[in-house]
């Protein structure tokens, strides 16, 4: 999910493949009854291909519809690099692998040229989730992700997980900004 640290709303990506989950299985599934490399094979094969072709068209088609929006929108945009394999290989496989997060961040990036938007990545091991936006103060013990909500420490502010690494975010791009 994409989140604009300006409180303009959240962005969910749609999951293209899972939407066509039904018709994938039953054309994967007639495939599997097939001999191997016959010409039934081959076609039921391409059924399977058209499928995750078509699925693959739609995403880039949002991909790009959306950095031409955050691009005509934002002067600039800071996004954090992520380790997409190591999560895709803890749990969250499929779902991963259907945001296409890299590719997004190939567009914008392309995207960002021609609108001269500039783009800032955040290192991933910068601690976003445990600084406080309000006042600097950092909690170690809000690392787990089960923690959704928590309150500041140091100025008691109530603060949403999400909300508050958007603004940590940003704040590090305009500082990474600011400093090259």
């Amino acid at each position: 999910m994409l989140i604009a640290s300006d409180f303009s709303g959240n962005v969910a990506e749609p999951m293209f493949i899972r939407a066509k989950a039904k018709a994938l299985r039953k054309s994967c599934r007639a495939r599997s009854r097939c001999h191997l490399h016959t010409k039934r094979w081959y076609a039921r094969n391409d059924d399977c291909n058209r499928i995750y072709r078509k699925a693959d068209n739609q995403r880039r088609d949002y991909h790009f519809k959306l950095a031409h929006k955050l691009c005509k929108e934002y002067a600039m945009i800071s996004l954090e690099t992520l380790n997409m394999k190591w999560q895709a290989s803890v749990g969250h496989g499929k779902k991963v692998s259907d945001y296409g997060f890299s590719s997004f961040v190939n567009i914008l990036k392309y995207v960002a040229k021609q609108h001269g938007t500039t783009i800032v990545q955040v290192d991933r091991f910068f601690p976003s989730t445990q600084i406080c936006h309000s006042c600097g103060g950092r909690d170690y013990f809000v690392k787990d992700l089960k923690i959704r909500e928590w309150e500041c420490p140091f100025c008691q502010e109530h603060h949403d997980r999400d909300r508050n690494v958007a603004m940590n975010i940003l704040a590090e791009g305009q500082h990474m900004l600011s400093e090259a």
